[in-house]
């Protein structure tokens, strides 16, 4: 049985919402602006609730990057975005990188989405005079660390290895590596002192006193970051893996199997 805790984590991917963000295109004009421009408003019918708008700024290709999912999937999904659209909008910070080739082109938005700050690379093409999104490339870099605390966080069947010691209250990053054989998610939840761990993972309802900060999946053999948008109190938290056993018939979570690291940042 999976736990509720897997239900809070299931609209973590959301697009973006521009606020305030600064241009970086590295040439290109008056196009690269516009290519900005037409993330921004993508962005802000996303932050509207503009289901019209927002569905226009992308071509089918576009949707599908954007929300990772299979180009079959996508009919079924968008009938499913107007339950989902408008709600916890994330914010570009900043544009850079922005490049202008024809009827083409690309930008770099440092976005700081679900939790996470990420930097991701979207893909134009002309529509006429407009410009519309027809792909997006997720985490292509590595945020700005500058005042962050920030630690290695290793991942394996079925444990995590990290040094909280390294860890302090404020901007926090991890640095993932996942050296198991198969994928594992960093699920970041914040505990009050008083729950049990092994309770919470396995209950049918919201558990109280836990809540989702952040998550980030990694393949096997493969590496990340998980930097957080929010900054973390001194506290409790732990790292929770939902992922189903791949060699488990009856696909037990991860998690079940020892995969949580309850942990302190003081």
């Amino acid at each position: 049985m999976r736990s509720v805790l897997v239900l809070a984590t299931a609209l973590l991917a959301l697009p973006l919402v521009a606020a305030g963000c600064k241009g970086g295109g590295d040439g290109g004009g008056e196009d690269a602006r516009a290519i900005e421009d037409a993330v921004r408003a993508a962005a802000a019918a996303y932050a509207d609730g503009d289901l019209d708008a927002f569905r226009a700024a992308f071509t089918d290709d576009g949707i599908v990057d954007l929300f990772d999912l299979d180009a079959e999937d996508l009919d079924a999904f968008l009938e499913f975005l107007p339950e989902v659209i408008g709600e916890d909008p994330p914010v570009i910070s900043t544009f850079d990188n922005t490049e202008v080739d024809g009827d083409t082109g690309s930008t770099d938005a440092t976005t700081a989405q679900t939790g996470l700050v990420v930097v991701d690379r979207f893909h134009v093409m002309k529509d006429g005079d407009d410009w519309i999104i027809d792909g997006v490339d997720h985490s292509v870099a590595t945020p700005d660390l500058d005042g962050y605390s920030s630690t290695g966080l290793g991942m394996d069947e079925f444990s995590y290895d990290f040094d909280a010691g390294e860890l302090s209250p404020g901007k926090v990053a991890f640095e993932l590596e996942n050296v198991g054989e198969q994928s594992h998610e960093a699920l970041l939840v914040s505990l009050e002192d008083d729950v049990d761990l092994e309770e919470a993972i396995t209950s049918v309802e919201q558990p109280e006193g836990v809540e989702v900060i952040a998550s980030v999946e990694v393949e096997a053999g493969e590496s990340g970051d998980m930097v957080l948008s929010e900054e973390l109190e001194a506290g409790r938290y732990a790292f929770i893996c939902f992922l189903a056993d791949e060699d488990d018939p009856q696909a037990t979570p991860h998690a079940f199997l020892g995969q949580t690291a309850d942990f302190r940042i003081e």
